[in-house]
């Protein structure tokens, strides 16, 4: 069986429509099948392979299809950009930007794109950088350290493992409140100055949030301080000129743009793979199926001739 009478079992997209050749409404009908696909994608919902060449050839005009392709190939990264960024104050920032991640753990940007980073604080040896005691509770102690993980403790217990932050009451007790994988921008909208938010496995439900606040007098990595703001909810503060905006910028001229081109350069490059894909696989199955339909008008006209022969 063809794979156009093949039945079309498509449940999870309940808003495709059939289209029939000679039907006014071809095109109309196209456009929704692609609109439901694209909000779909957007979503981030998985079609199969066999799914979605069901879904585009379904008995649709094979004169339309090209044309068809073209516009999805060409919209689908223009919607993904649309959803995904928003404009402020003239500039393009992500629309989660109250929550980014970061793929080095080490620095965030407020809304003028200004870079607030940390790496210039951190041990690289495994050892933390930063220590607070506690303002509530007698004996506890919270290690801290930017950009990369430490261990503290025994070894088997729980800080020994993508720490950033540790809360520790020796010599027993050790727990990760914050993992440097689960570390997220968030901005503060009284403020307008970004926190680095930390998650942990031990605690899902909880949060350890470090707020900056500039220093420009506190230049050496000795003068950072880190102290306990809120110990019951986990906030802590760092003071340093690395928390000012560009106190301690990159190297790079514009971070804030190349870090968001890669976002916008990932996701596209993997929306368009599969398009590329997909138009290769039709003109192959187009082609098969014109080659197939020339050899039986072939073999009947062959038939014909040693028919007429003998009659």
């Amino acid at each position: 069986m063809s794979l156009s009478r093949r039945p079309f079992n498509l449940i999870s997209i309940s808003y495709v429509k059939r289209c029939h050749y000679g039907s006014r409404d071809l095109i109309r009908c196209l456009m929704n099948n692609s609109l439901v696909v694209l909000l779909f994608l957007g979503n981030h919902f998985t079609l199969s392979l066999q799914q979605f060449i069901e879904l585009f050839f379904r008995r649709s005009s094979p004169m339309l299809m090209p044309k068809m392709w073209k516009r999805i190939y060409c919209w689908v990264p223009f919607v993904y950009i649309s959803l995904h960024f928003r404009r402020v104050q003239g500039k393009f920032i992500e629309k989660a930007s109250v929550s980014i991640p970061f793929p080095n753990n080490c620095a965030c940007y407020d809304d003028l794109g200004r870079i607030y980073n940390l790496k210039t604080l951190q041990n690289i040896d495994e050892t933390a950088s930063l220590k607070a005691e506690s303002i509530k509770y007698h004996g506890h102690r919270y290690s801290y350290n930017p950009c990369s993980p430490f261990k503290l403790g025994p070894m088997d217990g729980n800080c020994q493992r993508d720490v950033a932050i540790c809360w520790w009451t020796p010599p027993a007790s050790y727990q990760t409140i914050g993992m440097q994988g689960r570390a997220r921008c968030h901005m503060n909208k009284a403020t307008k100055k970004p926190s680095l938010v930390y998650k942990s496995r031990d605690f899902p439900h909880k949060s350890a949030t470090v707020t900056l606040k500039c220093a420009e007098n506190k230049k050496s990595k000795d003068d950072a301080e880190f102290e306990v703001l809120d110990e019951d909810n986990g906030i802590f503060q760092l003071t340093h000129l690395c928390a000012c905006g560009n106190g301690c910028p990159t190297k790079s001229p514009n971070p804030h743009y190349a870090a968001n081109s890669k976002k916008v350069i990932v996701p596209v490059v993997a929306t368009v793979g599969p398009l590329t894909l997909m138009i290769v696989l039709w003109f192959v199955w187009r082609h098969l199926r014109r080659h197939y339909r020339n050899n039986d008008d072939g073999q009947n006209l062959i038939d014909e001739q040693y028919h007429n022969q003998f009659e």
